[in-house]
């Protein structure tokens, strides 16, 4: 399920975001539909990258992942993925490099790794048909969007699915 998949993500981060005194908050919009097709392991892995960074880059205040509705149709569901933080934010010029393979934002030199993240976050969510979008200002923190467009399905199916056959299915 997105509440699953998201709570999954939350639980993997939420000692460090303790240990670092930061509040970690996690939402899902109830009027997501109960049965989504979409890939877990892809969402989810998009989410990890998504709130490592937000965690490398927050020394104070909070992160918080959301799932929103955005719109639906007769056959799939618009749904926005939100990972804000109130870390150090990044500069427009930085912003644009990010989703290159290997690239860091300049800055604060403590903080490494390998510019990944975001490069792979990018490829999967094109290969699931969607798109991440950044908004950041310095000193203000970050907001990475995750948007995907999900197709319906049978509600009824996951009363029968199986634990092979449950990674295609994403309900609520």
């Amino acid at each position: 399920s997105i509440s699953l998949a998201m709570e999954a993500v939350r639980n993997i981060y939420a000692g460090i975001a303790s240990g670092k005194g930061l509040m970690f908050k996690c939402s899902v919009d109830s009027q997501i539909g109960p049965a989504l097709l979409v890939d877990p392991i892809r969402l989810r892995q998009i989410l990890n990258n998504l709130v490592s960074n937000a965690l490398k880059f927050t020394i104070s205040g909070s992160i918080e992942i959301n799932a929103e509705l955005v719109a639906r149709g007769e056959h799939d569901e618009r749904v926005r993925f939100y990972v804000r933080d109130t870390g150090i934010g990044i500069s427009e010029r930085d912003r644009a490099r990010l989703f290159q393979p290997f690239a860091q934002a300049e800055g604060d030199r403590r903080i490494s790794g390998t510019g990944l993240g975001l490069a792979i976050s990018q490829r999967l969510a094109t290969m699931m048909g969607g798109s991440i979008e950044m908004m950041s200002e310095p000193g203000k923190g970050t907001t990475v969007i995750l948007e995907l467009l999900l197709p319906i399905g049978d509600p009824q199916m996951l009363v029968k699915a199986d634990s092979v056959s449950t990674r295609d299915w994403l309900s609520r």
